[in-house]
């Protein structure tokens, strides 16, 4: 089953291994799409036009919100992943994962008074396409690492002394990804407007008219999304696509993500 909405969040690695090689960014080209608040998205952008729209996390009043394996954070999408560092015999290393959990439910996109709801639409299935935090398990609580083991233990995953250092932590590593309800996302999609509340719905092909404002490097960003995530809503943490929305959302009231987050 193909993405219905595709994670993008800031890059903040904790004791991760780096690249040195110079990687495509395909978060960038968010930000050649001027950001509209979800209150005067339907008014200031045309029905089937890509726009970014900024707001904050919101479940339906039917809906039920998620929570985080690791942290147990209330929120709307998680990934999880856990890795361990593997050694062949000429040396080379490479962090392996050995178990992946990726949740979302639906939601909207409210104004910071709760006002002018956007729908992200059925967004079922998540992938990222930007790395987000990680923590070796000596930078987890006691309580986090514990929530490590249940959850290897739901995916049927065995790690025999994860948590006694049979495993030494320096070889195994966690990573979880939520958008936390509250939270100051952007979404990149195709609005819709047929309906009572705008839908953000997968992106598309964009004309030539529509990437005036692209360089080489955004067209071949948003071909890299369109490639790999064709029917999905892009949505993003990162601070620099949740600023420049308009005043009805207050930039000054985001969330700073915690730790081992995101």
């Amino acid at each position: 089953m193909l993405p219905l909405f595709v994670a993008i969040h800031e890059n903040e690695r904790m004791g991760c291994a780096s690249s040195k090689s110079r990687e495509l960014d395909p978060g960038r080209v968010l930000l050649r799409f001027d950001a509209v608040s979800p209150s005067r998205a339907a008014s200031e952008r045309r029905d089937g036009q890509v726009a970014r729209v900024v707001g904050r996390v919101a479940m339906s009043r039917l809906g039920v919100a998620l929570t985080s394996p690791v942290t147990r954070q209330e929120c709307v999408h998680y990934e999880v992943e856990v890795s361990t560092l593997d050694e062949s015999s000429r040396g080379d290393v490479a962090w392996i994962p050995v178990a992946r959990r990726s949740r979302s439910v639906d939601f909207f996109l409210t104004d910071d008074a709760g006002t002018g709801p956007v729908f992200v639409y059925e967004s079922s299935t998540v992938a990222a396409v930007k790395r987000g935090n990680c923590a070796g398990v000596e930078n987890l609580e006691l309580m986090e690492q514990r929530n490590v083991d249940t959850f290897l233990k739901e995916e049927g995953v065995a790690i025999p002394g994860f948590l006694t250092r049979v495993v030494p932590e320096e070889r195994a590593m966690v990573r979880e990804r939520v958008f936390r309800l509250g939270e100051a996302v952007a979404a990149v999609g195709v609005l819709s407007l047929a309906d009572r509340h705008p839908k953000l719905l997968p992106i598309r092909p964009l004309s030539d008219r529509e990437m005036k404002r692209f360089d080489d490097e955004d067209r071949l960003a948003w071909a890299s999304l369109l490639a790999t995530h064709a029917d999905a809503v892009v949505v993003s943490s990162h601070p620099a696509h949740v600023q420049g929305a308009a005043s009805d959302f207050g930039t000054s009231h985001v969330h700073s993500p915690a730790r081992s987050t995101n």
